[in-house]
C-alpha cells in the first residue's frame, strides 16, 4: 500500500515538472514563432521593394512553418501532459452536463431535437 502511494505521489510529480518545463518550452517557442513572423515579414517587405530574391523569402517563410509546427507540437504535448496530470490525481475527462461552459460534443447517435416548426430528422437508415 505504501508502495502504491510513493509511487502514486512520484507520478503526480513527474507530471507536474513536465508541465513545468512545456510552459516554459511554450514561452521560449511563442516568441520564436513571433521573430520568425517578423523575419517573414521582412523579408517580403524586402521582395516587394526588390530588395531580395524570391527564393530568400520561401526560405524564411520554410523557416517561419517550422517555428508554427513546433508551436503546435508543444501544445498538443501541454494538452497531453495535463491529461496525464489528470489521470494520475485519480480523475479523468467527463462532459459537465448542462450550465455555463459547459463542454457541447455532437452525438451522432442521439442528434438534438429540432428547432419548434421543423420537422424531426428520421433516424431510420432504410431507402425510400
Amino acid at each position: 500500500y505504501n508502495q502504491t502511494i510513493l509511487n502514486t505521489f512520484a507520478a503526480i510529480a513527474s507530471e507536474a515538472v513536465r508541465q513545468q518545463a512545456l510552459e516554459t518550452q511554450a514561452a521560449q517557442s511563442a516568441e520564436a514563432l513571433r521573430l520568425a513572423r517578423k523575419a517573414y515579414d521582412t523579408a517580403y517587405g524586402g521582395y516587394r521593394a526588390g530588395l531580395t530574391d524570391y527564393l530568400y523569402v520561401l526560405s524564411v517563410q520554410n523557416a517561419l512553418l517550422d517555428a508554427e509546427e513546433r508551436n503546435v507540437s508543444i501544445a498538443a504535448e501541454r494538452m497531453d501532459a495535463y491529461a496525464q496530470l489528470m489521470n494520475e490525481l485519480g480523475g479523468g475527462y467527463e462532459a459537465r452536463k448542462g450550465g455555463a461552459g459547459a463542454a457541447s460534443f455532437p452525438n451522432p447517435l442521439h442528434p438534438p431535437a429540432p428547432p419548434q416548426g421543423l420537422p424531426a430528422v428520421s433516424q431510420n437508415k432504410a431507402g425510400p
